[in-house]
């Protein structure tokens, strides 16, 4: 009798750690067992928004994908599971799906390629693009530079040709913190008209023949046809 009381006490002991780490497991989950809640709403707000609000409800927040989506900013939260509105625990996880731009194509390269050559290749790809020829020691109709500009999914291209086209281009220069009246006697000088703009108001009297360029358009650099030129517009300072 003893014998199978002591050998019961042995087998009851060995099984006594497993039972009490299966206790101290779930006593806690029993005793701080969330209440049911409405499960918020986060659609439409980016990611640290979204955990914000999650966490004012006691909820945690995990992002688990992302999906393409070019109408959208990226980062925005485009689904979550549960549903808005659907029960749930205090301390459960909500889980989200962000949006993200599609990955971009790379854009084509046309250096060094006949412009008379590329021109059905840039209407295949839907790109809007503009040529200036600029003198150069290149062999002629050659794509010596290009500037790209991506608005959206859409790409605007500014090629270089080597060569002329009925104009002559020309490099303008920068005539910041020159006097008005040296730039103006120069742009006279080449047949370009130019407006002047104070930054302060000035009387009727005033004249600007000490006065300071101190912005400019087209900006110093710019490609300009000499035979066409644009109208500068010289901001001034005293």
């Amino acid at each position: 009798m003893l014998s199978s009381f002591k050998t019961f006490c042995i087998r009851f002991l060995w099984v006594t750690p497993f039972l009490l780490f299966l206790a101290g497991y779930q006593l806690p989950r029993f005793i701080y067992k969330g209440s049911l809640i409405s499960t918020p709403s986060v659609l439409g707000q980016d990611a640290l928004s979204g955990l914000k609000t999650l966490s004012d409800y006691n909820l945690a927040g995990r992002v688990i994908g992302y999906k393409e989506d070019p109408t959208l900013t990226e980062g925005l939260i485009i689904n979550q599971n549960p549903s808005p509105h659907s029960a749930i625990r205090s301390q459960q996880t909500v889980f989200l799906i962000l949006s993200s731009m599609p990955s971009k194509e790379p854009i084509p390269s046309y250096i060094g390629c006949t412009y008379s050559t590329i021109q059905a290749d840039l209407k295949k790809n839907n790109i809007d693009y503009t040529a200036c020829y600029l003198p150069s020691n290149y062999p002629s109709d050659t794509v010596i530079a290009e500037y790209h500009e991506i608005n959206g999914s859409k790409i605007a291209l500014r090629l270089y040709i080597s060569g002329t086209n009925d104009s002559e281009i020309v490099i303008v220069p920068c005539f910041k913190n020159k006097l008005f009246s040296e730039v103006s006697d120069f742009l006279t000088k080449n047949t370009i008209q130019c407006t002047a703009i104070h930054l302060d108001k000035t009387d009727e009297k005033h004249e600007c023949e000490n006065c300071k360029i101190v912005a400019q358009k087209p900006l110093a650099g710019s490609y300009i046809n000499a035979k066409k030129p644009p109208i500068f517009q010289l901001q001034l300072n005293d």
